[in-house]
């Protein structure tokens, strides 16, 4: 009776011992995991950190501190000039004077945008709405462009014609380099994209350096299947309605009466392609 109920009791005893090892082992292994910064989750499940529920703590984060000179500029009245800043590249700026915290995946283009934009404020520069405006155009195109570059062009040609007009896109200011870098320069576009605008800006800063003697303005003539004969007038008032755009350019760069008696003078020529 006693060797039975020892062979009875033997399963028992061994059963215990691999249910308490089993035990021991999961709250080992739970344990462990508790203490470990991430568990890899079994099949179909997920595991989220909710060390930090913050949005912002998943974004880029810069801290810089500007000069306190043209910070009014920049900033605009109100601040209004970091809420568009803030609405085009979709990140938050928070500015105690000197001192702006940039919080998003732009961070650092906003911040290069900043210091362009104070950079140029510390030499003189006046920064208008429209200028932080094209910053954030010309910015959003081509991010690592140095503003200072764009703004205050180092050309004496290209200073003049900066005087008269700026533009407003980083198209419009490779046109106007490569008119001075290129004898032939094609720019197609839609209308009222500055085409005509800037080349005559060019040739009058152009004028006005003594870079060149003389002025000639071509323009075609005939459009739509039309011939010059079949309207009124002689040939200066035919090809007038074509060449509008072009006077009036010069008119609004270099005023009206100087225009003038630069075309008597035969210095500024208007020659129609027929």
């Amino acid at each position: 009776m006693i060797t039975g109920r020892l062979l009875s009791g033997a399963p028992t005893v061994a059963a215990f011992g691999a249910i308490f090892e089993q035990t021991t082992s999961v709250f080992s292994m739970t344990s462990s995991s508790s203490s470990a910064s991430a568990v890899t989750p079994a099949d179909g499940a997920s595991i989220v950190d909710a060390t930090d529920e913050s949005p912002d703590a998943l974004r880029d984060e810069i801290r810089l501190t500007l000069a306190e000179r043209g910070l009014e500029q920049v900033f605009g009245a109100r601040d209004q000039s970091l809420r568009r800043i803030e609405r085009a590249f979709d990140v938050s700026i928070t500015a105690r004077g000197g001192e702006v915290t940039v919080r998003g995946d732009a961070a650092s283009t906003v911040e290069h945008l900043l210091r362009g934009l104070v950079e140029l404020a510390t030499r003189g520069q006046r920064i208008r709405q429209q200028d932080v405006r094209t910053a954030i155009r010309v910015l959003q195109q081509d991010p690592t462009i140095s503003l200072v570059d764009f703004f205050v062009p180092g050309d004496a040609t290209l200073l003049a014609a900066r005087g008269k007009v700026q533009p407003r896109s980083l198209n419009q200011h490779l046109y106007m380099k490569a008119m001075l870098d290129h004898d032939i320069v094609v720019s197609i576009g839609p209308a009222g994209t500055g085409k005509t605008f800037l080349a005559v800006a060019m040739a009058a800063a152009a004028l006005l350096e003594s870079r060149i003697k003389r002025i000639v303005l071509a323009r075609p003539a005939v459009e739509a299947g039309e011939k010059l004969g079949f309207l009124p007038g002689d040939l200066a008032e035919k090809v007038n309605p074509y060449l509008r755009p072009l006077h009036d350019a010069l008119h609004d760069l270099i005023g009206f009466d100087k225009a003038s008696r630069l075309m008597e003078k035969g210095i500024i020529e208007v020659a129609p392609l027929a």
